[in-house]
């Protein structure tokens, strides 16, 4: 009995050592380098407190909404010519 008992402990305890070395491992993403664009930033970050706006000109509606803290990033996106398509996401 006591084996067993020894056996459950070392096996929770290799368990929870295996948990805690996947957490902290690192690992890169692994992403389509960027190619036939380039973003190139406007003005500094701002951020903003919850957003609550709407817009209406003509037949053009338009609502924005958040929750918590946004930033504002203001970017020039500059395609090369003869890119087929290219598909831009960004996060800092």
């Amino acid at each position: 009995m006591r084996k067993r008992k020894r056996f459950v402990a070392a096996a929770g305890i290799a368990t929870v050592g295996a948990l805690i070395a996947t957490a902290l491992v690192v690992v890169p993403a692994l992403a389509t380098p960027p190619s036939g664009a380039s973003v190139t930033p406007l003005a500094l970050v701002a951020q903003f407190d919850e957003i609550k706006a709407n817009a209406k000109i003509g037949d053009w509606k338009a609502m924005i909404k958040t929750k918590g803290v946004s930033d504002l990033h203001v970017v020039q996106v500059t395609i090369q010519p003869g890119e087929p398509s290219v598909g831009i996401a960004t996060q800092d």
